[in-house]
């Protein structure tokens, strides 16, 4: 058996641990069983348990290291980049609850899923900075780990996020400006398809017209009476014509 084999047999059995402690970790709903039980039976629920009291959620990445040093064995994976995975997933099993402890703490509960690995860590750095010094210790160390295994430049990666943002800028104001034309566009296509009279603001409104007045009202009949009694002359001069007449 040479080194080859030997790595490959090895990679077999990395997968089928992971595999096994996967299945151990996740809950048998996920896979449609309802009857209560582990789907790895009592030993995979004590595994469960144990690593679920002292991890908590981040149970779920103690099997990712099996993963990627099976990858190695089979020479998908260098081994610095084997190494730095594994680092990677360390740090987060040890750090990421001590985040959630506190996240959780600060909403008001009472950091349930942090396990007791973070519960221990975040109250020794509050205990030892405060709760404000902790979290930036905690936030920092979370940074730092995946700068140093991942290789990601914070600097290169905020101006990437900076030219993202610039760019999504240039798209939203451009689509803007053709959403404007195209509506400005539209409204003189209509107004020129059907004109309406444009009222200047700075004429005066036009005087209305005033109405006829009805020769029924008391006010025409009124005035018409008037206009039909003579006037003083007249009635004087009828009354020296009658008086004429009678001396004649």
């Amino acid at each position: 058996m040479n080194e080859r084999q030997r790595r490959e047999a090895l990679g077999i059995g990395l997968i089928a641990l992971g595999v096994l402690i996967s299945l151990a970790l996740l809950p048998p709903l996920l896979f449609g069983r309802t009857d209560a039980g582990n789907l790895i039976g009592p030993a995979g629920e004590l595994l469960r348990s144990s690593l679920g009291f002292v991890f908590g959620l981040s149970a779920l990445l103690v099997a990712l290291p099996a993963f990627v040093w099976a990858l190695w064995c089979f020479g998908v994976l260098e081994r610095g980049t084997a190494i730095r995975w594994s680092v990677l997933l360390g740090g987060a099993m040890l750090f990421l609850p001590a985040g959630w402890w506190f996240v959780g703490m600060a909403a008001g509960g009472t950091g349930a899923g942090a396990g007791w690995m973070g519960r221990a860590t975040a109250e020794a750095l509050r205990t030892a900075f405060g709760t404000v010094g902790a979290q930036l210790i905690v936030g920092a160390l979370i940074l730092a780990l995946i700068v140093l295994t991942l290789g990601i430049s914070p600097r290169n990666l905020a101006a990437l996020a900076s030219r993202g943002l610039s760019r999504l800028a240039r798209t939203a104001w451009h689509a803007a400006l053709g959403a404007w034309a195209a509506l400005r566009n539209r409204l003189a296509d209509r107004a020129r398809s059907d004109p309406l009279p444009v009222e200047s603001p700075w004429e005066p409104p036009p005087t209305p017209a005033p109405e006829p007045e009805d020769e029924d009202t008391p006010e025409v009949a009124r005035r018409s009476s008037f206009s039909s009694c003579p006037s003083a002359p007249d009635r004087a001069s009828q009354r020296g014509s009658s008086n004429g007449s009678v001396r004649s």
